[in-house]
């Protein structure tokens, strides 16, 4: 049974509100006060009957601090939060012991909940023990005998159609890579960071720490080149830490080994040696390389301080291009590409997962591992994908520190 708000006559207000404390204490709403401060909200007012108070904008102002006649063109928070309680809330209800639960969903392109009853599955009858054969000559007996084994050979090519067309998107763009029996490596693209040498390095503890105890900012401080110290090949952005994750996760349910290692410390030779991920853009010297070449490449122009993921097909080298500039807006588009291609420098599958700046590793396994966005972009593709080489560029929508979810833009297949 679906309810909505409004119409909550079939099932106790309490029966919601416990449910709701379920959810609360959950493992995918525990990490996210954004997440759980919507679903709270919303359920609230459906139980109310305040139909009126699940617009977007209302949302906004009331969950997020919005003022009331904010453009919701220009801050999508509402949006990418109800977008995250999605697939929150799926994730909850995929856990074992919750399927017999009251079930809260929350319909793409609305803000009014509905609640469904759990229904029980119906006892399936046993088929009836099929009739003896009747007596028959020595010739037909023949016959007979020879009929299971076509029945087995026709079951087994049906179940081999019906096995192929149970495939989601997902496994079928990733087959190339769960077929090699050989361990995935995943490439992660590290900060470029630099630190002070001493004592200059003590001193700016030093006044960090004063300002700190203060309330004051961290003063400016005047140095020279040479006191600076690369340390590169030590630190991983956020972004491209939350991609390996999420792609670890996912080659580990699928029963795929797999290694991680910095972009620094991989070689040629490793690439060589199976299935490879490259994670991250600028910072991740193989994506560099490797991509250079292809229709859709990372571009940098210095003088204007973008970045880029340009089309080599266009006559003045357009594409998509995100602006070098700290800090960034509180919302604002980023642009990245993922790839499946069999490499002509190593001969094995490369997929590249990355972002034009920083939250766009993020985004782009978020494409890699989800149907419904995969399916987006490669639902117009020609017949026979699966065994060809594909690019997909991608934007996502940037709130604060938050990916959005990814929108192929364009794609490419050869």
């Amino acid at each position: 049974m679906s309810v909505g708000n409004g119409s909550l006559s079939s099932i106790p207000k309490e029966a919601v509100l416990d449910q709701l404390a379920r959810i609360r204490s959950s493992r995918p709403f525990r990490t996210s006060k954004r997440c759980l401060s919507l679903l709270e909200y919303v359920v609230e007012q459906a139980l109310e009957g305040h139909s009126e108070r699940l617009k977007e904008r209302s949302v906004g102002a009331h969950v997020f601090g919005r003022d009331p006649g904010y453009d919701t063109g220009q801050d999508p928070i509402v949006r990418y939060t109800a977008g995250e309680v999605r697939k929150r809330l799926a994730q909850y209800y995929q856990e074992p012991g919750h399927e017999h639960e009251l079930r809260m969903d929350f319909p793409a392109g609305s803000y009014v909940p509905e609640f469904h009853l759990p229904a029980e599955p119906l006892p399936q009858p046993l088929p009836p023990p099929p009739p003896p054969p009747p007596p028959v000559s020595k010739l037909r007996r023949k016959l007979w005998l020879a009929w299971p084994v076509s029945v087995v050979l026709i079951v087994a090519a049906t179940l081999g159609v019906l096995s192929w067309r149970s495939k989601t998107v997902v496994d079928r763009f990733w087959e190339p890579v769960f077929s090699d029996s050989s361990p995935v490596l995943l490439s992660v693209g590290e900060a470029k960071v630099y630190s002070f040498r001493e004592p200059m390095r003590s001193e700016i503890a030093r006044r960090a720490g004063e300002s700190y105890k203060a309330g004051h900012s961290v003063p400016l401080v005047k140095t020279q080149l040479a006191e600076l110290l690369p340390v590169w090949g030590e630190y991983v952005g956020i972004g491209n830490s939350v991609c390996v994750a999420r792609l670890a996760a996912f080659l580990s349910r699928h029963g795929k080994n797999f290694s991680v290692r910095g972009a620094t410390a991989t070689s040629l030779a490793d690439l060589r040696g199976g299935p490879a991920i490259l994670i991250g853009a600028f910072s991740n010297d193989w994506t560099l390389r490797l991509t250079d070449g292809f229709r859709f490449a990372l571009k940098y122009d210095p003088e204007r301080s973008t970045g880029a993921i340009w089309d080599r097909t266009k006559p003045q080298g357009e594409g998509w291009e995100v602006r070098d500039a700290w800090p960034h807006p509180e919302t604002w588009t980023n642009y990245g590409l993922v790839s499946r291609i069999r490499h002509p420098s190593t001969g094995r599958v490369l997929i590249t997962a990355f972002g034009v700046d920083r939250c766009g590793s993020e985004a782009a396994a978020e494409l890699l591992t989800s149907a419904e966005y995969l399916g987006e972009a490669l639902r117009n593709v020609p017949a026979g994908w699966e065994r060809k080489n594909i690019q997909i560029v991608f934007s996502s929508p940037v709130v604060g520190d938050n990916a959005g979810p990814p929108k192929p833009l364009a794609v490419h297949v050869w």
